[in-house]
């Protein structure tokens, strides 16, 4: 990845981003309002699965400056 222009790592990103949103949209809302529980925290499966989508790239990001500052 050192070899990688930030151009090219943004585009990453954002595609990457948006097979995931593609794939959220295919997800059984039955079973995204299941609930589930994690330790004390009860949520509907929906709300986990948009915790991760949100947190996962923002955490990808700030990886990638740390490495390549902008």
């Amino acid at each position: 990845m050192a070899e990688v222009s930030r151009e090219e790592l943004g585009t990453m990103i954002l595609e990457g981003s948006e097979v995931s949103a593609a794939f959220a949209e295919t997800l059984d809302e039955d079973d995204l309002a299941t609930v589930v529980t994690l330790g004390d925290y009860r949520m509907p499966k929906a709300e986990l699965v948009a915790q991760i989508w949100i947190h996962h790239p923002i955490h990808h990001a700030y990886e990638a400056s740390q490495r390549w500052p902008l």
